[in-house]
């Protein structure tokens, strides 16, 4: 190799070395705490601290809840009439109404299946009043549910809710517990659907802990009853962060989509939308 050949070769090793140089010690961008459990759906204790800290802050605000795999369903048969079907009208309404909401979120997750409760339907509801093993429990947990109930149905669905004190004539119970057993679950809803999928029944079950034992307050009480009561009504879930129906992040209340979704919800029949 001539020596103007070998001066060459070391110029570019040189440069070589330098430019990785930059690279390794350039500085790497870190992912949010919120963010990275928002895309894994797994919610750490860490998590929920961070967010009851911050508890004065933005409405907006996120809060992270696993709620995958939380809805359970009963199928039974009733006398209900069966739903007057237009297949042409179902899609008009679908067209007209989807750009505002996260109706096909819903469709999606449920086999393009609609499922909600008649119109005119009374829900009984019953809270639980008092809990005896549920550690750190407070009575106030009740009113802080009921203000969920009040917030769905200022969204004027045709569905009253009625609060009750006697279990036996209720439709709907909302039960505590302490905590799941699932990390990151904290809310869960079954729904007893009809042949016809007309909703018929239902149970919320909310902890008041996380899996881990971290106490949870009345501000994430009232998320997750948001959350479960939109369940009961007929909702799944969203995929935007904005959404109250959220599985994972979500701001602590209701957004105009939760709305206009559940009002295009009960413009539309049950059953397939095929």
């Amino acid at each position: 190799m001539r020596r103007s050949d070998r001066i060459a070769v070391a110029i570019v090793g040189l440069l070589v070395c330098a430019v990785g140089a930059l690279i390794v010690s350039a500085p790497r961008r870190s992912t949010p705490l919120v963010a990275a459990v928002a895309d894994t759906g797994q919610a750490s204790d860490s998590t929920h601290v961070a967010a009851a800290a911050a508890e004065g802050g933005s409405a907006t605000e996120r809060m992270t809840i696993t709620h995958s795999g939380e809805v359970r369903v009963r199928l039974v048969r009733s006398g209900n009439a069966p739903p007057v079907r237009d297949i042409d009208e179902i899609r008009r309404h679908l067209i007209q109404g989807a750009p505002a909401t996260y109706i096909g979120d819903v469709l999606a997750l449920q086999d393009s299946q609609i499922v909600r409760w008649p119109d005119g339907t009374l829900l009984r509801v019953w809270i639980a009043p008092a809990v005896t093993d549920v550690m750190d429990w407070n009575p106030a947990y009740v009113d802080t549910v009921r203000s969920a109930f009040a917030a769905w149905d200022a969204a004027r669905i045709p569905v009253r809710v009625e609060l009750t004190t006697d279990s036996a004539a209720a439709t709907v119970h909302v039960r505590w517990i302490d905590h799941f057993e699932k990390d990151g679950t904290i809310g869960q809803t079954q729904q007893t659907w009809d042949q016809y999928r007309w909703l018929v029944g239902g149970e919320i079950t909310i902890a008041t802990h996380t899996m881990s034992g971290y106490t949870l307050d009345a501000r994430w009480v009232r998320a997750t009853a948001l959350h479960e009561i939109g369940h009961l009504l007929g909702l799944n879930h969203s995929t935007a962060e904005s959404d109250i129906m959220a599985a994972s992040a979500h701001a602590p209340d209701l957004s105009r989509a939760d709305i206009a979704t559940m009002r295009l919800l009960y413009v539309l029949p049950p059953g397939t939308t095929k």
